[in-house]
């Protein structure tokens, strides 16, 4: 028999991890299939009707639904990528008694799940607002991806660091999700930070997800403009030094994961 490579071994892990998981999401029912991706799209939804109301009109020569799916539709993706692998050790405990399978398989296999519903729940949006005359497209769409990515590696990096520390302090779970309801406001989900007093955006600045927002929105919306102090530079080397640090702890405590 011919003797597997480790990248084969991986890849084989990788597959089997992703199958684990999408069935674990879905159920044996096909309602939960449709519950998994319906859900988020309700969310999103819900979130336009109700600012759309309040707002009215446009945002940035948009629609205000456009403005927010664009917004809040990668927000969900981060905040999900981090919160799912923190809960992937508890979840994959038992498989760990594989020498093939490792901790951070698990953390890499939620994330492309987590990917995959985000992209179906996108475009089944983008393709609603089409059909009722709402232009949803993507202007550059290279820019997008590559700000895309950033934003998956910094809510990777994130996760790590959520799941090392929950390990040996589970009872912080519950402060890291709550965490997250006002990063929904301060990231800009909802409204253009432009518009915020320049004192109160010289403190939201400090939020890697607002700059990842805005060049999103940047990247998505035509004759969009960010804010004043956004950057590029800023946004990479949050995502780069939230992926070291995550990488860092996991490698330390990568012994102490493996428990049963």
């Amino acid at each position: 028999m011919r003797k597997r490579s480790s990248f084969e071994i991986f890849r084989n892990v990788l597959y089997a991890l992703v199958l684990r998981e999408v069935q674990g999401r879905f159920g044996t029912l096909r309602m939960g299939a449709v519950f998994t991706v319906l859900e988020p799209c309700l969310h999103i939804l819900g979130f336009a009707v109700i600012f759309g109301m309040i707002r009215g009109g446009t945002v940035g020569g948009v629609d205000y639904s456009v403005f927010l799916l664009v917004s809040l539709a990668p927000f969900l993706l981060f905040r999900n990528i981090a919160l799912q692998m923190m809960e992937s050790l508890e979840a994959n405990r038992a498989l760990f008694a594989y020498r093939q399978i490792l901790p951070l398989d698990t953390f890499i296999a939620r994330t492309l799940v987590e990917c995959a519903l985000a992209t179906i729940v996108f475009v089944i949006i983008s393709v609603s607002f089409e059909w009722y005359g709402m232009a949803a497209g993507i202007n550059n769409v290279l820019t997008w991806l590559i700000i895309l990515l950033a934003g998956i590696m910094f809510s990777f990096g994130l996760g790590c660091m959520f799941a090392v520390v929950t390990d040996f302090a589970p009872q912080i779970k519950i402060f890291i999700r709550l965490s997250f309801l006002p990063l929904y406001f301060t990231s800009s989900v909802f409204f253009p930070p432009s518009k915020l007093p320049p004192q109160a955006i010289n403190y939201l600045l400090w939020n890697p997800f607002l700059h990842l927002i805005e060049f999103l929105r940047l990247s998505a919306l035509p004759n969009y403009k960010v804010a004043d102090g956004v950057s590029l530079a800023f946004l990479m080397s949050a995502s780069m030094l939230s992926l070291f640090i995550g990488l860092a702890l996991y490698r330390t405590r990568r012994h102490e994961l493996l428990r049963l």
